[in-house]
């Protein structure tokens, strides 16, 4: 008995009396099983059990040597959804958002097309990192269709930002900031 009580004190972390160790492990086991359940719940409700994720295949998944999942899905991101290996957010919202920035001519956000030209920075008011929601979209999500598709209504938003970029640049100047 006290080889057990040792070896489940050195698991466990805690000092359980000698006449009671199965009430003690049987509690152990409960508030384990409550953890574990409120766990699941909170990935269920956050979408991060890939179970019951919708699957897809992130397109740079081709590019890791040791690719240990044959399947990716959109998780959760704030408000936004993102893909579960490389960050990217999901095409439908990325180019709703783009339609809103031509709309609102850059007042909802800007976006910006890095050196490499494979990846666009998003920012917006309400978002100040990865943790509060989508920061980047990866062209490579785009198929060629639906890339030739958006593709004039994309270079417009980027424009817009340019000048909304521009025009904050001035501003700064003006007011010696």
């Amino acid at each position: 008995m006290k080889k057990i009580k040792s070896v489940f004190n050195a698991m466990f972390g805690r000092v359980y009396s000698y006449n009671k160790p199965a009430k003690c492990i049987e509690d152990h086991i409960k508030n384990f099983r409550q953890g574990f359940i409120r766990d699941n719940v909170n990935r269920l409700e956050y979408g991060w059990n890939m179970r019951f994720a919708p699957k897809m295949l992130c397109p740079l998944r081709h590019t890791d040597p040791v690719s240990l999942s044959d399947h990716d899905y959109w998780r959760p991101q704030g408000k936004d959804k993102c893909c579960s290996y490389c960050g990217s957010w999901k095409p439908e919202e990325f180019l709703l958002f783009v339609g809103k920035i031509i709309d609102t001519h850059g007042k909802c956000g800007t976006i910006e097309l890095n050196d490499h030209k494979d990846k666009i920075y998003i920012d917006r008011e309400n978002v100040m990192n990865a943790d509060e929601g989508a920061v980047k979209f990866r062209l490579c999500h785009l198929n060629n269709a639906e890339f030739n598709a958006n593709k004039n209504m994309i270079n417009q938003a980027i424009k817009i930002s340019i000048d909304v970029f521009a025009a904050r640049h001035r501003m700064k100047e003006k007011l010696g900031v």
